[in-house]
Order: structure tokens, then C-alpha cells, then sequence
């Protein structure tokens, strides 16, 4: 009852997008892929940004599902627009709210599906804002930007991503912004936020069985741990969160302006596919894959679909191949995941993993 009820709102408020970006970090995937020009990729679609991503690797082809058509329509926006648009457009058109944008989107909409095609033409105003600036997620980040500027105080907020010094980042954050974010008001924003940043009910049991007392103290020291690693100023995620907006070198690597032109070349290996994962696997008997990116999926399905996908999986992976997983328990699967080995080595990915959002990232191999 409680997930058709988040369904429900995300249908209402956000036109039935979770996701206009993905937030997870790829360097994980260039960390745990040995990527090569025969490489066939499957990956979940999301909001777009692993397939554009991919395509910036050494890599064969990309096919990108997803069952949610509306996540299949912002990367065939996306698509469309790279091959149509010159950097400076594609540009404003995913990250700045412009009456422009109307325009643009003329120029590259026959390019669409018709379903694609209809969706936007309906919801004009998702397009008018930019196309980044709509969702789910993008509205629990707002809602997470304003908690943290009204209650650190914007002045400290414009010192910390300016800082080119991480041992003073590390002073100002521990004195003067986590005292003050983590107070009584931040457990409920911590649940709330969590809900509007498109993490599903499902999800939010796991969280809770970490072993701390609250989500507030799960998520008060993943953002010591994520303030204390690196500049915020090179971690494009959280310099999102603060400020709301990306610099071209301070964003997902599909929209960085020294990126575009291989994006175009390569913009074509993708393949959209809309369908249920576990669906997908029992239906494709030609295509063997050797990166499998599967995000977080198996944290939103119940324990007999997880079992299916496990075991369907090694119908469908090549000799050789590996698979990323991502989830927000403190959980293993490799006694689950009969036919692949977890990869211990890559254990590490986890305490490195720039979002914040995941408790573990789960490399494995097939056996």
C-alpha cells in the first residue's frame, strides 16, 4: 500500500519523474570497469546520465532500460539534443530556466518517439525550466539546499565551496555548519528529504536497520565523511546540493564542454529499452553483456524478484563479465548471487562513493 501511495505522488507533483539527473557517482563504474571498444553495456536508464556517461568510455554499444517510459523519455530528450544542438544550447537547455528553451526544444522534437514527443508537448513547463531543474530529486535537493543555507547560514555555505584548503573545509564545517544543520528539526528533514530525493519506502526500512538510533545519525556522519575526503569544490554532487547550479567543470561528465564532441561521436550506441529488468533478462536470448550497471534496483523489488534477477543474470552476462550494485543496506549478496564472485578488492568503492546516498557498492564477477 505504501509504495503505490509514493507512486501516486510522484504521478501528482512531478508528472511521474523520479529523476531528471542520476545521482550516483560514476567514478565508481571507471574505478570497477576495464572498459574496451567490445564492451556491451546494460545499465538502468534513471535519469539518463549513466548511459551519456558510458558513451564517453571505450565501450561497444549501451543498452539502457527502464520501466518507469518517463525515465526513457528524459534520455531520449537528452539524446536528441546532443546530436541537434551546438554546447552552448545543449547547456542552457538542461541546466537554465529560459523562455528560449521552447524554441530549442522545437528545433529537436521530431527526433523523438511519439510517446517522448507527446509527454513533453504536454508538460511545457517542465521544458521552460530546463530540463535538470524537474523531478523528484531535483525537488528534495531544493528542499535540502534551503534547510542547510537557513541553518548554517549562507555566508558559511559560500566559504566552504570556495575553500581551496580541505584541512580548513574540515575546520569550518566541524565549528560552524554541523553544529548547527544537526539539530532538532534534522531528523524529520532527514526522512522527508529522503522521500522527495526519490529514495522509496523500500529503501527507507533498509536505512533504518544500519544499527543507529536514527536516520539523522546515519546521515550526519556520511556528511562528515563526505566533508572531512575532498573539497567540496570537486565533488560536483554536493556543490550541487549547496549552491544549485554546475560550472562546466564542476559537473556530471556528459555536460563538461571539453566532453561534448565525443558525446556526439559516440551518442548512437545507445539503445532505449522500456521494460521491467527481471522482464528484459527473461527475453533477451542473443546478447551477452560484460558491464552490467544495475544501480539500485534490487533495493526496490521484494525478495522474489531479487532472487529471480540474480538467477536470471548469468543467462545474459559473458565469460568474464562484471556487474555493479549498489544499495542502501549494510547487506552483501554474494551468498545470494550464485554464479558470480564478489570482488573483495573493490570493497574500497564504498568508503569513496561521493554522493552519500549508498551505504554499500557491491562489485561482482562472473565465476
Amino acid at each position: 500500500m505504501i509504495d503505490l501511495v509514493f507512486k501516486n505522488y510522484v504521478d501528482y507533483l512531478f508528472n511521474g519523474l523520479l529523476y531528471s539527473e542520476t545521482w550516483e557517482d560514476f567514478d565508481i563504474e571507471k574505478k570497477a570497469f576495464l572498459f574496451s571498444d567490445k564492451d556491451k553495456v546494460l545499465c538502468i536508464t534513471s535519469g539518463g546520465s549513466f548511459a551519456l556517461n558510458f558513451c564517453l568510455e571505450k565501450v561497444g554499444y549501451i543498452t539502457s532500460v527502464d520501466l518507469n517510459p518517463i525515465q526513457n523519455y528524459i534520455l531520449e530528450l537528452k539524446i536528441s539534443a546532443i546530436k541537434h544542438l551546438s554546447y552552448e544550447d545543449f547547456w542552457d537547455f538542461m541546466t537554465k530556466k529560459d523562455a528560449r528553451n521552447r524554441g530549442i526544444y522545437g528545433k529537436i522534437r521530431q527526433d523523438l518517439s511519439k510517446d517522448a514527443r507527446n509527454y513533453f508537448d504536454k508538460n511545457a513547463s517542465m521544458i521552460n525550466k530546463g530540463i535538470l531543474n524537474n523531478g523528484a530529486l531535483y525537488f528534495g535537493l531544493k528542499m535540502m539546499r534551503r534547510y542547510l543555507n537557513y541553518f548554517a547560514g549562507k555566508e558559511n555555505i559560500k566559504r566552504i565551496i570556495e575553500d581551496d584548503s580541505l584541512s580548513h573545509q574540515v575546520q569550518l564545517y566541524k565549528k560552524e555548519i554541523e553544529p548547527r544543520i544537526w539539530n532538532v528539526h534534522s531528523n524529520t528533514l532527514s526522512l522527508w528529504s529522503m522521500i522527495f530525493y526519490g529514495v522509496s519506502p523500500k529503501q527507507i526500512k533498509l536505512i533504518r536497520k544500519e544499527g543507529a538510533r536514527t536516520i539523522k545519525d546515519i546521515y550526519k556522519k556520511r556528511m562528515h565523511d563526505i566533508f572531512s575526503s575532498d573539497l567540496i569544490k570537486n565533488n560536483f554532487y554536493w556543490y550541487y546540493i549547496l549552491t544549485g547550479k554546475y560550472q562546466n567543470k564542476i559537473a556530471p561528465p556528459y555536460l563538461r564542454r571539453e566532453n561534448y564532441l565525443r558525446l556526439k561521436k559516440n551518442i548512437r550506441k545507445i539503445k532505449i529499452i522500456h521494460s521491467d529488468l527481471l522482464d528484459f533478462i527473461r527475453s533477451n536470448n542473443n546478447t551477452k553483456f560484460n558491464k552490467i550497471d544495475l544501480s539500485d534496483v534490487i533495493d526496490w523489488v521484494d525478495y522474489h524478484k531479487k532472487t529471480s534477477i540474480f538467477k536470471e543474470l548469468i543467462k545474459i552476462s559473458a565469460k568474464n563479465s562484471s556487474i555493479i550494485l549498489r544499495t542502501k543496506s549494510k547487506k552483501y549478496f554474494n551468498k545470494e548471487f550464485k554464479g558470480f564472485l564478489l570482488d573483495s578488492n573493490m570493497h574500497y568503492l564504498s568508503k569513496i562513493e561521493k554522493t552519500g546516498a549508498y551505504s554499500l557498492v557491491q562489485v561482482f564477477c562472473r565465476d
